[in-house]
């Protein structure tokens, strides 16, 4: 017996490829963007960690550090930097004994009565943007000839504590899982088939209605008055198609393809193209009856076939109702075609 809760729970994870990938990106987004802080927490204690300025200025501190740094803190020299229309004001730390200073980003703007200080300041270092490295390097050569030597690559954010390690940890935890989920979509088939006997109870329907078909398609380059085919193939999978029985008992399914570019919600361009898999008693090599399993089962036909290279290639036609897969099955088996019962198996595309 087929089990067709497992199958279609795997239908349904193989269909979910497309939500996946969009969920892999945006994750992806979400981690870079926790980059900062998941660095802060992987790369500190609770307690920041006493340096002096000469390891800054030698390249040694890196960013997302917690440290604790002591010097004189020259509030009126420095920058103030508009971001967003909020103003930021930096001011420079100074090691009196080796004239060595940082660039500190203040929580607050400095009023302009406030003097010089000896202080020792706790923060979290940061990459500088490159907009601001470009707005200190002219300044080098004036600090260079007062004797003090700064680094424009890093500032310390002055009173800034690493987040908890538990509100990084846990969402980035979160996301991880979310990514690895949507990797594990890719490992189970997007169109998941299991041939199984026809129900000969069921009254025989309409096949040409409601047909969806899952496979490589020839371009077509004339549809009227007879079937030309062109050059080129395509992977379509359920795909909106006909079903047209042809005059020497060989079937034809047919897809017409429609491609629309919107913008704004406004259609720009519409392109149309026609694509067709001829079945015939030269190039099948066997027919299954069974059933696409997802979100929503589809009574189907498995074609296997070569194309025309004598490659083994696989088309699948379904449809929304039994009776029509059984009014095809009864049609193809009019026309000569051998449809077998079916062995409980799988074919994933």
């Amino acid at each position: 017996m087929v089990n067709e809760t497992w199958l279609r729970r795997k239908g349904r994870i193989g269909q979910l490829k497309a939500l996946g990938v969009l969920i892999i990106i945006v994750s992806g987004i979400a981690l870079v963007a926790m980059g900062d802080s998941l660095a802060t927490v992987m790369n500190n204690s609770a307690e920041p960690q006493p340096i002096l300025l000469d390891r800054v200025v030698n390249g040694e501190i890196g960013p997302s550090r917690f440290v604790a740094v002591s010097g004189t803190a020259q509030y009126q020299s420095g920058y103030i930097r508009t971001n967003d229309n909020v103003e930021e004001d930096y001011y420079f730390l100074v090691d009196d004994r080796t004239n060595n200073m940082i660039l500190v980003k203040s929580p607050t703007i400095i009023p302009s009565s406030r003097r010089s200080a000896a202080v020792t300041l706790y923060g979290v270092t940061h990459a500088t943007s490159t907009k601001m490295q470009d707005f200190i390097e002219p300044d080098l050569a004036d600090y260079a000839r007062q004797g003090l030597k700064t680094i424009t690559t890093l500032y310390l954010g002055e009173g800034e504590t690493p987040p908890s390690s538990a509100a990084v940890l846990i969402p980035a935890a979160i996301i991880t899982v979310l990514i690895l989920l949507s990797i594990a979509t890719f490992f189970f088939p997007s169109t998941l088939f299991a041939p199984m006997p026809i129900d000969s109870s069921v009254a025989a329907g309409d096949y040409s209605s409601n047909v969806q078909a899952t496979g490589r398609f020839q371009k077509l380059s004339v549809v009227r008055p007879t079937f030309q085919f062109g050059k080129g193939t395509r992977k379509f999978v359920s795909a909106v198609a006909n079903i047209l029985a042809l005059a020497d008992r060989s079937w034809l399914i047919y897809i017409h393809f429609i491609y629309t570019v919107r913008a704004y919600g406004v259609s720009v361009r519409k392109t149309e193209t026609d694509w067709g898999l001829p079945l015939n008693s030269t190039n099948v090599t066997d027919i299954q009856p069974g059933k696409v399993y997802g979100w929503r089962d589809r009574w189907a036909v498995r074609f296997q076939y070569k194309d025309d290279q004598q490659k083994p290639q696989t088309v699948i036609v379904s449809f929304k109702e039994a009776g029509d897969q059984v009014a095809f099955v009864k049609a193809l088996g009019q026309s000569g075609f051998f449809v077998g019962s079916g062995e409980p198996a799988l074919f994933g595309s």
